[in-house]
């Protein structure tokens, strides 16, 4: 569970992947092949790869997010939506919305069992359709968490229109709005039902927006953007760079679901393709041109720079408690342990939880543990159980998967090796 890894200048390191350490190597030392870490002088630690040992209290006492799919309606068809025909085994654009009398009673469920920060999602859909339904929803979970809860949606800005303004900004909300990089991208992918392109209007919906709180603007709006590809960086980086309504806004990239584990490795085939290019726009700390390196690589270099060491290293790691980090409420009133999987593990009743947490978790880390134990990259690994679930079972392809991350942490390893020889400052992100 240790590699070696070479700087731009030829220096070598070894990086302990149990430890988190990083050991400068002498020029003339050599690695057998096989060497044991007692042989190399590595600390004996032992890594656990085992399901959450306080499950039972996470769920019942330490729920974080509530998330509502207030309607299966969408305005949008997306091309890469698979919440259409060509999916029967998801759920489709049907006019199924969810119960009113249901939803608070999850919201009061949800505040039985919350911590401190609580967090409610509004989900579709198109979440924005059912608005006058997110203002009595809202109401109601602060009569009951007061202000210790904070409330989001993601929608596709097309009905994100000036009557709704106030009760947004008054309430705090976080905006995440999907918008696929540039024009020519998204009105291909992201039309109306009637076949029209929509960036127009969004565009128009964000200026309005933005004219009314500069303030709210600035630090609630996020951007989602599912790109075709990495070959569409330099259309992104322009249009970024060159619409007013994108500067400075926190944008986060994606690949469409059904084709990342193809475009992710084409993504590091790239990156090692440009290193040099690469790694000078993080030594300039210039990513004004580069939204997408500040999206993806950034955090994870920070990550690394930021580590935990020795016997605290895995305590960085971000595990995912099902039902506790997440509850996902279907608009038929069903519930799920993350809104990011297609029909899996389906639980009818809050009484349920409990138990459907222990056997997600089950499986995934029987399907899991013997590459995760042996995996160099698994402290800095954030791919939950839902990432490997795709159209209701565990994915065959999750080697790939897993594949793709420990060339990204490999690259930004080397990277956060390349910067520290020159000195850079890190800062968290």
């Amino acid at each position: 569970m240790y590699l070696e890894i070479k700087s731009s200048e030829g220096k070598r390191y070894l990086f302990d992947g149990l430890s988190n350490d990083i050991y400068s190597l002498d020029p003339d030392f050599e690695i057998i092949e096989g060497a044991s870490r007692e042989q190399l002088g590595l600390p004996d630690i032992k890594r656990s790869v085992l399901p959450d040992t306080q499950t039972e209290l996470k769920v019942r006492n330490s729920a974080k997010t509530l998330i509502l799919e207030l309607t299966e309606q969408c305005n949008l068809r997306c091309t890469y939506c698979v919440f259409d025909d060509a999916y029967p085994q998801e759920r489709s654009h049907s006019s199924t919305k969810l119960n009113h009398c249901i939803a608070k009673q999850k919201i009061n469920d949800f505040f039985q069992r919350a911590r401190e920060d609580a967090y409610i999602i509004f989900y579709g859909g198109e979440p924005l359709l059912e608005f006058n339904e997110i203002v009595e929803l809202t109401n109601y979970a602060k009569s009951l968490f007061k202000d210790r809860v904070k409330f989001s949606f993601t929608t596709n800005g097309m009905a994100l229109t000036k009557d709704k303004f106030d009760f947004l900004i008054r309430n705090d909300f976080l905006i995440t709005v999907s918008l696929d990089g540039y024009q020519k991208n998204h009105d291909s992918k992201r039309i109306t039902i009637n076949g029209k392109p929509s960036w127009n209007k969004i565009m128009s919906n964000l200026q309005d927006l933005k004219g009314y709180s500069l303030e709210f603007y600035s630090s609630k709006l996020i951007i989602n953007s599912v790109i075709n590809s990495i070959d569409d960086l330099d259309y992104i980086n322009r249009e970024v760079n060159s619409n007013e309504l994108l500067k400075g806004i926190d944008i986060r990239f994606s690949f469409p679901l059904q084709d990342s584990i193809l475009e992710t490795r084409k993504y590091n085939k790239f990156n090692n393709d440009h290193y040099d290019n690469l790694k000078n726009i993080f030594l300039n700390e210039d990513f004004s041109d580069n939204s997408f390196y500040k999206d993806r690589l950034l955090p994870l270099v920070q990550k690394i720079a930021f580590r935990k060491l020795g016997e605290d290293a895995q305590e960085g790691k971000k595990k995912c408690t099902p039902f506790a980090n997440r509850t996902y409420i279907r608009s038929n009133g069903e519930m799920q342990f993350c809104e990011r999987i297609s029909s899996f593990n389906i639980v009818k009743d809050s009484d349920e939880i409990v138990d459907a947490s222990h056997s997600i978790q089950g499986e995934f880390y029987a399907n899991k543990h013997d590459s995760c134990s042996k995996c160099f990259a698994y402290n800095f690994c954030e791919l939950c159980p839902a990432s490997f679930y795709y159209e209701g079972s565990f994915h065959d392809k999750h080697v790939e998967i897993c594949d793709n991350f420990r060339e990204e942490f490999l690259l930004s390893l080397k990277l956060y090796t390349d910067l520290s020889e020159k000195d850079i400052t890190f800062s968290k992100a």
